[in-house]
């Protein structure tokens, strides 16, 4: 933002604050949502919740601060929100303008039309994940980066204008989860992936709830 308002003269006090206004409403919000779908996910699989657990507790202890020196080396905690966020995508949908006609397979897209990308469909299709409903961190180690196919993963968009607040949402929400399964266990109602149906608005949500119980570890 500082280098566009550096750019862009007619950028003006009002516009930057509304624009920092928008940036912190919608981080906490799609933070809070991607919080919640890594809390529902764990729930449903118990034992990658107590490796996770676990994995917390060697590197930061039960009541030590999470500090930024100790959070890269959580790195189980970032491929489960990376897994989360392929399953459930926080915001569902992207949207672009194009500039000039767009042929796509045949297909032209005219210009100055606005095109959707549907990312929940992206992140479940069969042809660029195996078994893709099923939650697996372990598809985000190092060593697997090379079988993701190119722009199959997308949460925060790709680009030169992807999401301003990746790495703020990335942080929040790891430091969320990693103070939160120190303290508690997480249960759900929910069985599978399936089993949660889903409703869009801006935001994606549970379409009959979160359905999330918490105990507090002894």
């Amino acid at each position: 933002m500082l280098d566009y308002i550096l750019e862009c003269p007619e950028f003006t006090d009002e516009r930057a604050m509304s624009e920092i206004i928008l940036f912190l409403i919608a981080g906490n919000e799609t933070s809070s949502a991607t919080l919640m779908y890594a809390c529902l996910l764990l729930a449903m699989h118990p034992d990658i919740q107590e490796k996770l657990y676990h994995d917390v507790v060697s590197i930061c202890g039960l009541d030590d601060p999470i500090t930024l020196e100790k959070l890269p080396k959580i790195d189980y905690a970032e491929r489960i929100i990376k897994e989360t966020l392929r399953l459930f995508p926080s915001a569902p949908i992207i949207g672009r303008y194009t500039q000039g006609d767009l042929d796509i397979g045949g297909r032209v897209i005219p210009k100055h039309s606005t095109v959707y990308l549907h990312i929940v469909y992206t992140h479940r299709d069969p042809r660029f994940w195996q078994e893709p409903l099923t939650f697996d961190p372990d598809r985000f180690l190092q060593e697997n980066a090379s079988k993701i196919y190119p722009f199959s993963y997308i949460p925060f968009s790709y680009g030169s204008r992807n999401c301003i607040g990746l790495r703020f949402a990335m942080t929040s929400i790891k430091i969320a989860l990693v103070n939160l399964i120190r303290k508690v266990k997480v249960f759900t109602d929910y069985k599978s992936v399936e089993d949660v149906k889903l409703k869009a608005h801006f935001l994606l949500r549970p379409r009959d709830g979160w359905k999330l119980r918490f105990e507090a570890r002894n």
